[in-house]
């Protein structure tokens, strides 16, 4: 195909080719996966449903409002820049929909800017019918790129009643864990699903405007592909991290951090379970930040007992400075402000000065502090 014969290639041929519809000029592309090819090659998690509640803790200090998976609408673009700005422009725009047994998907391609208030009312009419968008890294990037073009098209941009954005999930669950955070990473890591002959996203925007250049629509296609597949892992992994914070017992091997991701939301009588049996043996640090984090919420309780065992157990551990040395300053507050015991709130001190030294200036000036007052105390 030369540069000149791809030039007049029309809306017609180019839905031919990318296998689409044309749509006032844009095409149109709508596929359906059943869950057993959103998670594939892993089983889809039991009791999916469209009519199921998103587990409340993905929320976390949002309002959850009780949604369900058939209000989400997930999003994903494809665009000219990989940073904001209002010269930024989405040339594609995925979107995917929970329905009884998989999920609907649906993209626009724009062949020209002069198409883009199709995708732009293509988009306002997804919006109508949901009120909750989902997105990975939506919330700093594709939301704010659409609301920008909308506006210098002289759109009201829609408003969603409230933005799932499950990178924020994911950041609270693996930040510790799995590096980097990025949505085809953790697609490997979770789903078991390593990405082969994806195109990578920075070379995305440079592959449209060579399109609009030679008219050569075939590489078109992989851009096509790397959106669905992230629209697919998007939601998928969703699903997954709301089946596990209503199912904790299905996370094997990530107990300890959504145990802590669990505490962290509120949900406390879900998280303690777990996070008890993680902490019976501190290996690693992240056992030791779930054991001290435990030991907080039974602190607010005023369960000291279970408090005190967690901190004893902690102040144990030199291998992880920083929550044995809080621990200790929790232990030496107990015995001096609660049990008025003094020499042992005082031996808990001295344990800090003695054989956790830390840079932590904050820490140093508490603890010289505590054994003035306590050596007072002592010699009255």
């Amino acid at each position: 195909m030369t540069s000149l014969a791809a030039r007049r290639l029309t809306s017609t041929d180019l839905a031919e080719i990318l296998e689409g519809e044309v749509v006032d000029g844009a095409i149109l592309f709508e596929r359906f996966y059943s869950f057993e090819q959103v998670f594939f090659p892993q089983s889809p998690p039991d009791e999916i449903e469209a009519g199921k509640n998103i587990a409340c803790e993905l929320f976390y200090l949002c309002e959850s409002k009780n949604f369900q998976w058939k209000d989400l609408l997930v999003i994903d673009t494809e665009t000219t820049g990989l940073s904001g700005g209002s010269g930024n422009f989405a040339f594609l725009l995925g979107t995917a929909e929970i329905q009884p047994g998989g999920l609907k998907l649906t993209q626009i391609f724009l062949p020209d800017f002069v198409n883009e208030p199709v995708l732009l009312s293509h988009l306002s009419e997804k919006v109508k019918s949901k009120n909750l968008l989902g997105s990975y890294n939506g919330k700093a990037f594709d939301w704010p790129l659409l609301e920008t073009r909308f506006l210098l098209n002289k759109q009201r941009p829609m408003s969603p009643e409230e933005h799932l954005d499950f990178l924020f999930v994911a950041r609270r669950l693996f930040k510790n864990s799995i590096s980097p955070l990025s949505l085809s990473n953790l697609e490997a890591e979770l789903l078991q699903r390593p990405r082969v002959g994806d195109i990578p996203g920075e070379l995305i925007p440079q592959t449209y405007f060579d399109f609009l250049i030679t008219g050569n629509p075939y590489p078109l296609k992989k851009v096509l592909a790397h959106n669905l597949k992230d629209l697919a892992a998007t939601a998928a992994l969703g699903l997954l991290f709301s089946h596990w914070a209503e199912k904790p017992e299905k996370a094997k091997g990530l107990e300890s951090p959504l145990g802590r991701f669990l505490l962290k939301a509120g949900s406390v009588e879900k998280a303690r379970p777990i996070l008890e049996k993680t902490v019976r043996e501190i290996k690693t640090e992240e056992n030791a930040r779930a054991a001290f984090e435990l030991s907080i919420s039974y602190k607010k309780e005023q369960n000291w007992e279970a408090a005190c065992r967690l901190w004893q157990q902690l102040a144990e551990q030199p291998a992880f400075p920083i929550q044995r040395l809080f621990s200790l300053r929790e232990l030496a507050m107990l015995y001096e402000h609660r049990k008025k015991e003094y020499p042992a709130a005082f031996a808990y001190v001295q344990k800090a000065a003695t054989s956790s030294p830390t840079s932590n200036t904050w820490l140093q000036t508490d603890f010289a502090r505590r054994a003035q007052r306590l050596e007072g105390k002592l010699s009255g």
